[in-house]
């Protein structure tokens, strides 16, 4: 691949910076080295054998690279326009014409006349090879110091957080007998019954009474105490506010470790194994619950990485995945939902109590499923809106909520323990136009309506045997272990008060502010 001192590069750069710059650009998530390097090895490969082909074809290093790097260009590029030109449509000749066919024009006949103008010049190639090489190194460079800088820059845990999320274990001894398998059921973004009557015009009520003819008890003024999942479930599942971080990183801090350490970590999973449960954790793609360390066994099938996920829908092959009906945002999250309910009833079968910890992303984006459990189809979404696709995909949510309730509760001896719960509410529909669109949702600014429908929340308890007035209408996430260790452990804990926060924006976690008299005036 050398011709007259200028090695073609190029193409290989084009295909690995699409890679650094996502991962420049989101260094404050969480993402996992391994799956980056696989990644990046993977681009490389194909880079290669593109490039090589063409040279077959074109019979000149020099043009291949460039048709190659074009193309590579275009592929990786592909996704962005489409999210450019979102709510972009017309009509031609009785059908839509949608942003995935715009952007397929375009860029056909970009890559076309390119591709005709480069042959037509093959003499002007090898000249400027050492030029587009620099280029090429340049779309690297940039967002690898951009990472390297942002990496010294995050913050960790200092030393005093361990401390201040310590938490006393509960003894072996209080245990109540017998100990019953405890289901910790995550619904994200599944909205509260108020924010279901005002906002979608659905009254939930039929499926709010099957859960308390069941023996539900319905927190029904619940709120979440965070709104974003990986606060939410940092504080639900430590037993504790988390404003600390705020204190110790600051409210410009990104990086996302210290959360997820909490995650990785966290204290209801320790405590219960300790008392010699068995912890399974079913997780979603996010990587903050796709798998954690405590556990005995994660049980995520199904599901593409987040990173990679992310990556593969910015590119021109998505589309034609989508068409196909094969790896896209539909199908992959489709078979892990339909796993995740099957496996969690064959837990009691099991003769060890077991803990699950089961995050659901439903009805949480994208809108899969209509009522009945059948795909939803763009020709149906295209008559629907937001807010009805959403009501469709909380339908099936409700019905196989059911019959996995039943399911676990008549095959269990005793009785199990199950929390349904959401981690946040959905965002108002104009903050879901685009993939990335809830970024400017800002929580200061937005109107009580708003707020209370991001943090008013699905909240119900089956709890067997538990005492008549521990359970009341406003609990919220951050007591609902600390009521279930105090009944069925003997563990004296003292209840929280109950309170609810916000953050700055989706960029800013850890920039907390209480929003309680917001939701609870007085």
């Amino acid at each position: 691949m050398v011709m007259k001192n200028n090695p073609v590069l190029h193409p290989f750069l084009f295909a690995v910076s699409p890679v650094l710059i996502l991962l420049s650009v989101n260094i404050h998530e969480l993402w996992s080295i391994v799956e980056l390097l696989i990644v990046l090895l993977v681009v490389t490969a194909a880079a290669g054998i593109v490039l090589s082909i063409l040279q077959i074809i074109v019979k000149d290093w020099h043009i291949a690279a460039f048709i190659a790097s074009l193309g590579i260009f275009l592929f990786f590029s592909y996704g962005y326009f489409c999210e450019l030109i979102w709510d972009f449509s017309f009509t031609l000749f009785g059908r839509i014409i949608g942003r995935n066919e715009i952007t397929l024009f375009i860029w056909t006949c970009i890559f076309s006349a390119g591709t005709v103008a480069l042959l037509k010049n093959r003499s002007k190639a090898q000249p400027v090879t050492y030029h587009a090489n620099v280029f090429g190194l340049l779309l690297v460079i940039v967002p690898v110091i951009t990472i390297i800088f942002a990496s010294f820059a995050n913050k960790t845990a200092p030393g005093n957080l361990r401390e201040q999320s310590a938490f006393p274990l509960v003894s072996v001894q209080s245990i109540k007998q017998p100990m019953r398998d405890i289901y910790y059921i995550v619904l994200d973004r599944y909205a509260g019954a108020p924010t279901l009557k005002t906002v979608y015009n659905f009254d939930n009520s039929p499926f709010l009474s099957a859960l308390r003819q069941r023996g539900f008890y319905i927190a029904s003024e619940s709120y979440a105490n965070y709104p974003r999942t990986s606060l939410s479930l940092s504080s639900s599942l430590n037993m504790q506010y988390i404003g600390y971080l705020h204190e110790c990183l600051g409210e410009d801090e990104k990086n996302k470790i210290p959360l997820y350490n909490l995650m990785n970590n966290h204290i209801v999973g320790k405590i219960l194994k300790s008392l010699g449960y068995r912890y399974i954790h079913f997780g979603s793609y996010h990587i903050f619950t796709r798998r954690v360390e405590i556990a005995d066994v994660n049980l995520n099938n199904y599901m593409i990485p987040e990173f990679t996920m992310a990556l593969y829908r910015s590119t021109a092959l998505y589309p034609l995945g989508e068409k196909l009906g094969l790896l896209n945002a539909y199908t992959t999250p489709r078979r892990s939902i339909l796993f995740k309910f099957e496996k969690i009833k064959t837990i009691p079968a099991l003769k060890k109590p077991t803990f699950v910890f089961a995050h659901f992303l439903l009805p949480h984006l994208p809108y899969i499923f209509d009522r009945n459990g059948a795909v939803l189809s763009d020709r149906a979404k295209q008559t629907m809106s937001l807010n009805e696709q959403y009501i469709e995909q909380l339908r099936f949510t409700n019905n196989r909520i059911l019959a996995l309730v039943d399911s676990l509760i008549n095959k269990s001896s005793p009785k199990p323990i199950i929390i349904l719960q959401s981690d946040e509410g959905p965002f108002p529909s104009e903050y879901q136009k685009t993939p990335a669109s809830y970024k400017t949702f800002r929580y200061a600014r937005v109107s009580d309506r708003e707020l209370k429908q991001k943090l008013g929340i699905l909240n119900a308890y089956y709890m067997p045997d538990i005492d008549t007035g521990t359970l009341y209408p406003t609990i919220t996430p951050v007591n609902s272990f600390r009521v279930l260790f105090n009944h069925y452990f003997n563990a004296h804990l003292p209840l929280l008060p109950d309170k609810c926060y916000a953050v700055k924006d989706e960029d800013h976690p850890y920039s907390f502010f209480e929003v309680t008299d917001r939701l609870f005036p007085h």
